[in-house]
């Protein structure tokens, strides 16, 4: 199960190429919260293995036309499928300081997340490279040993945090994790 429209792709190719027949491997274009579900629907009553990557790609942040990387000047998207949901750009114009402080605090343990909430509740940030500007701004308000130390992953953090709240990583792992005991067989292994 791959939610990510472009890569799923790539991935299923590889994998027919390297001998997964249509038999043998069942693809499906949607997150893996809704395993259960797609299992399923498939007739499939319990799986003998679970295997979960809960991680984004490389390939998804060296693309800059996806937006997960500070690294080129794109829109704002950071979406694991580009044709669900709000991108980042869209969720920064609904979100309060608040709501956008706690997403930097609970998604990526920002330390400063008061402050770059409200920078960006200020600037609305449309592309990566706005965003990195305005971050840039915040961290040279910060002290000389604090940029130092932590300039970069300040940055890298509120990347982070905004994807997993585009995308709801916490909670599409929330949803696999309450649904394994109902997927796995006796002995099975996740």
């Amino acid at each position: 199960l791959d939610q990510d429209p472009i890569e799923r792709k790539k991935t299923e190719a590889r994998l027919r190429n390297a001998g997964f027949a249509e038999n043998a491997l069942i693809v499906g274009a949607t997150n893996f919260s809704n395993a259960k579900k797609f299992i399923t629907a498939l007739g499939i009553p319990k799986v003998d293995m679970i295997l979960a990557d809960l991680g984004v790609s490389s390939m998804q942040i060296d693309d800059p036309l996806r937006g997960f990387s500070f690294k080129a000047d794109a829109p704002l998207d950071l979406r694991m499928n580009p044709s669900e949901g709000l991108s980042a750009a869209e969720l920064l114009t609904t979100l309060n300081f608040v709501q956008l402080a706690e997403i930097l605090r609970d998604n990526s343990d920002e330390l400063r997340a008061d402050v770059i909430a409200k920078a960006l509740i200020a600037e609305k940030p449309k592309t990566t490279g706005r965003l990195l500007l305005v971050l840039r701004k915040v961290i040279a308000s910060f002290s000389k040993r604090i940029q130092a130390e932590e300039g970069e992953a300040t940055i890298r953090r509120t990347f982070q945090a905004l994807r997993i709240a585009v995308n709801d990583e916490f909670g599409a792992l929330d949803q696999l994790l309450l649904d394994i005991p109902q997927m796995l067989n006796k002995g099975g292994r996740v």
